[in-house]
């Protein structure tokens, strides 16, 4: 999401959690072990809830190239209780700046940990994350941070993924699986993730930038869904602005 271009160095193997959210844990992730394309081949047997491989084909076939579709029949309490606040570490967390409620910030610890849902509303045929697409969001994070990014894809009818690129639009049909960050992409980012489904990402930020946070499903981000990630060697902390 086809020729891959793979930087084992910057991908590691990561698992899917079930429609419930995992518990949240400080251990040290494994090392190193290959790209999303390998995390995707052994996604089948791997993710919770039994999604299978073939049934992530399916429904990537399906996505490709189409044209985007009609608003979700999600009902809006599933998307409220997908994007509402988690209770930080400790309670020592605090609202980002730019006054979201799915954003919590521990500054102590120097992590943040924010939401983003696929197709929450119907913006841009519900291709969007967290109601915003064409890149009319914007997350800031400081050098140096942690973040944790729990991703659902609140998308009735289409898989979604999510990850940080390098790459800015215009962009490709089929966009490169390496990640611009190592460890931020979302399980299955070729395929997507069905609705319903949840995934968290956890990544150190060492190196300042400004990125793309698109979906990694061929010809979702070239129909508008993606966002912008920057990394500041200047913001004391980090924050969200939005474009009406």
């Amino acid at each position: 999401m086809v020729a891959p271009l793979l930087v084992a160095a910057a991908c590691g193997s990561r698992q899917e959690t079930g429609g419930s959210e995992p518990a949240d844990t400080t251990a040290a992730q494994p090392a190193e072990a290959g790209g999303p394309a390998a995390d995707g081949a052994g996604a089948g047997a791997g993710a919770a809830g039994g999604e299978t491989a073939a049934a992530a084909g399916a429904s990537d076939t399906g996505a490709a190239g189409a044209a985007r579709p009609a608003a979700a029949g999600a009902s809006d309490t599933a998307a409220a209780g997908a994007a509402a606040a988690r209770e930080a570490p400790g309670g020592a967390a605090t609202a980002a700046e730019g006054g979201v409620d799915w954003m919590r910030v521990d500054e102590g610890a120097k992590r943040v940990e924010f939401d983003v849902v696929a197709g929450l509303t119907p913006v841009n045929g519900n291709w969007n994350f967290n109601g915003y697409a064409n890149g009319d969001l914007t997350i800031t994070v400081p050098v140096g941070w942690t973040v944790v990014m729990d991703f659902t894809n609140h998308d009735g009818n289409v898989p979604h993924s999510v990850y940080v690129a390098a790459e800015e639009p215009p962009f490709p049909q089929v966009m490169p699986e390496a990640p611009g960050i190592p460890r931020a992409y979302s399980i299955n980012l070729m395929n997507g993730l069905a609705a319903g489904r949840h995934d968290t990402l956890r990544f150190p930020v060492n190196t300042a930038g400004r990125y793309t946070m698109p979906c990694g499903v061929p010809g979702h981000a070239a129909s508008g869904m993606w966002d912008w990630f920057v990394v500041s060697a200047d913001a004391a902390r980090p924050a969200v602005s939005t474009k009406s």
